[in-house]
């Protein structure tokens, strides 16, 4: 009743029709099925490919045939035709509509699409070992056989749990984080820049299908979310901008359309508050990696300048285990007549770099030559020091270096910025 039930619903109720389902959709679409409901054998694709070669996408697809088409036989042999009969009708039965109505590209970003097939496919598979023959150690060997990979794909099944539990746990943490910067900023606006949407293995595990984590939609906006956490409805914009979708512990996609450093820039300008989302080693954060405030004067406490007139007013150093946040501020005199990068570099007492990072202010999202004169901007950069063995205090250093050519813009000034110099010491790390 429960099946019939669930046709009925899904027939009956409105669905978008803007995408046309092709014959080819339904046979990837069916081959999807056919990957989930012989998922015990599909399973062992991944491995068997790297050992064998060939076209996982193939091979997935004939270990699924053959599969059921061996324990089909052996129902058969023992005179229990109902049982893969019943539960492979069913199987099929439900996950038709999804083949039949669904184009292929939204059926591979569904896994949920086979929650209604696991039953039957359970019990296609799990009633494997009731199979009685007539020597009672051929059914106490086929038993143990059977019961001995069905808990192999048990552990399997845990493991894949467990990275999903794992992925999820770093999904709340970015949509709690979200959360908390709309609390903090009720009446403001808020630009959130290469902020995922989903988290995937890096690894592909299964022939077909996107097996990742879902944060948060694309397709719905992050003042939705921050309202159904907070209930505060919060100016929330989000973007993408050259984000580096494979560095971390997980593939990932960012949320919302890309959009331009330029774009960014005015935003900013138009007062919306710039929140990233940094992604450590082994842990990430939502945060505001600075600002930009325009039309301020000049407050006359610059330690050195770099070009003709863009003046460094400090640094804060400070340190919370592994991350490292420094804090610049900077006044602009003289717009840079050139595209630069801000490069700070961590040393050890023997002088050996041991974390650099070479990027625009901001997080990469506000490059100096946007900088106009009496902008007053605040960067706030964090390094992870998690991967580094560390024996010493650490030396910490700032420059700016020419994108086109490579070359270091000069520093003058105080605090360590000789005449004609490269780099600026701001302090040290013990």
């Amino acid at each position: 009743m429960l099946e019939v039930f669930y046709l009925w619903l899904w027939f009956t109720m409105d669905k978008p029709t803007t995408d046309r389902v092709t014959m080819a959709d339904v046979i990837h679409n069916s081959a999807f099925w056919l990957e989930g409901f012989a998922y015990p054998v599909t399973r062992q694709t991944g491995w068997l490919a790297g050992l064998l070669g060939g076209d996982p996408l193939r091979l997935g697809s004939a270990l699924g045939v053959l599969g059921i088409a061996a324990a089909t036989a052996v129902y058969l042999v023992r005179r229990r035709p109902w049982t893969p009969l019943l539960t492979i009708a069913l199987g099929a039965l439900a996950f038709a509509p999804a083949a039949v109505s669904l184009i292929t590209e939204y059926v591979l970003n569904g896994p949920r699409l086979l929650y209604v097939v696991a039953p039957a496919s359970a019990a296609f598979w799990g009633l494997l070992p009731s199979i009685r023959f007539e020597r009672p150690w051929l059914t106490y060997a086929w038993r143990t056989a059977t019961l001995t990979c069905i808990a192999v794909v048990l552990v399997q099944s845990l493991l894949f749990i467990d990275r999903r539990l794992t992925m999820l746990d770093y999904g709340t943490q970015i949509a709690n984080g979200i959360i908390r910067e709309g609390e903090a900023h009720p009446n403001g606006k808020l630009l959130f820049i290469n902020v995922p949407s989903w988290f995937a293995p890096r690894t592909q595990e299964y022939p077909r299908g996107h097996l990742g984590v879902q944060i948060e939609p694309d397709y719905i906006g992050l003042s939705r979310l921050i309202a159904a956490g907070s209930g505060l409805s919060v100016d929330a914009e989000s973007y993408s901008l050259a984000p580096n979708v494979s560095g971390w512990r997980y593939n990932f996609q960012p949320h919302g359309p890309s959009i331009d450093h330029a774009s960014i820039d005015a935003k900013l300008r138009a007062g919306a508050t710039l929140v990233v989302v940094d992604l450590y080693h082994n842990r990430l954060a939502v945060r505001e990696p600075g600002s930009i405030q325009p039309g301020q004067a000049d407050p006359g406490q610059a330690t050195a300048t770099f070009g003709q007139g863009l003046n460094y007013l400090g640094a804060r150093i400070t340190r919370n285990g592994d991350l490292v946040t420094i804090t610049s501020r900077w006044y602009v005199q003289t717009a840079l007549d050139a595209d630069a990068q801000i490069w700070t570099q961590l040393r050890n007492t023997s002088g050996t770099v041991v974390v650099e990072r070479k990027d625009y202010a901001l997080r990469g999202m506000s490059p100096p030559r946007l900088w106009k004169p009496g902008d007053l901007v605040e960067d706030r950069l964090v390094l992870d020091l998690s991967q580094v063995e560390q024996s010493g205090p650490l030396t910490v250093q700032l420059g700016l270096v020419n994108t086109a050519n490579g070359t270091m813009v000069p520093v003058t000034g105080e605090n360590g910025a000789e005449e004609g110099g490269d780099w600026l010491q701001l302090g040290s790390l013990p």
